[in-house]
């Protein structure tokens, strides 16, 4: 109903959005000095997917809590907002793995600095769904099955998703606590190669718990692969990044050939 969906979408905006004035304000964007992701259209992209996210929460738990299951106790009401919870998370964690090379921001028309600062802000709020996505599974799974946990093929499900929560974690602490894990005479580029490392484990143990995943890293995978042609054929970023990020896209859209042996058992 009309009067569930407000709910949903008031609960995914104060709990884990916040104050969108802080998350417009140059701190939450992670800028410092006198560059303002206003000025190359920073704060207009986070409004829009700030609004994409409620929509992405709100729908799922509109659906979910106005099925009798979901409304049994407190516990099915939780594992609702847990499994609406997932939706938003999935985008955010597909938008963060996109990497930010120098010809997105011209393709893009802004700064790598803005690009840096909205990973951040979309960073932040996506610790924020997987803790209402796993917490709310842990509760459920608590409450009403707690042999979940235990062995067999489809428990694995539940402990990859148990991994790739604690992975996140960690990879959050590290990300937040960079400058104090990674200070000076340390260099940047070994915080670089630790983030990385991490945010693939994290996207790894996401696909296991949840296979669909797979196709929501194909933006990524696009953009690195169009990134890598560019870097190892030394060609100008700026002429060619268009051209190289449509041939990835396609590339990574394009459907394996089976051979004739497999085709007659595949449906």
């Amino acid at each position: 109903s009309f009067l569930e969906v407000t709910a949903s979408c008031r609960f995914g905006f104060v709990a884990l959005t916040g104050n969108w004035p802080r998350i417009a304000s140059r701190r939450a964007l992670g800028v410092h000095g006198d560059h303002d992701c206003r000025d190359d259209g920073g704060a207009a992209l986070l409004q829009a997917w700030t609004a994409l996210q409620l929509l992405w929460f709100g729908v799922p738990a509109a659906a979910y809590l106005s099925d009798p299951f979901y409304k049994t106790d407190a516990a099915h009401v939780v594992l609702g907002i847990a499994l609406s919870a997932a939706f938003p998370l999935s985008w955010h964690l597909a938008v963060v793995a996109i990497p930010a090379p120098r010809f997105v921001a011209s393709l893009t028309g802004s700064s790598r600095e803005t690009l840096l600062a909205v990973h951040k802000s979309v960073a932040r709020s996506a610790v924020r769904w997987a803790v209402v996505h796993a917490v709310g599974e842990i509760a459920y799974v608590a409450a009403k099955d707690r042999r979940a946990f235990g062995l067999g093929p489809y428990r694995f499900l539940y402990w990859a998703g148990a991994a790739t929560f604690a992975t996140l974690v960690v990879h959050a602490a590290v990300a937040g606590f960079r400058h104090t894990l990674f200070s000076p005479p340390s260099k940047p580029q070994r915080f670089a190669s630790v983030h990385a490392a991490l945010a693939a484990v994290v996207l790894a143990l996401a696909t296991c718990h949840w296979w669909p995943f797979a196709i929501f890293l194909c933006p990524a995978v696009a953009v690195a692969a169009a990134a890598l042609a560019l870097d190892r054929g030394r060609v100008d970023a700026t002429d060619a990044g268009g051209l190289a990020l449509a041939v990835a896209v396609l590339a990574t859209l394009q459907r394996r050939p089976q051979s004739s042996s497999r085709r007659r058992f595949t449906i």
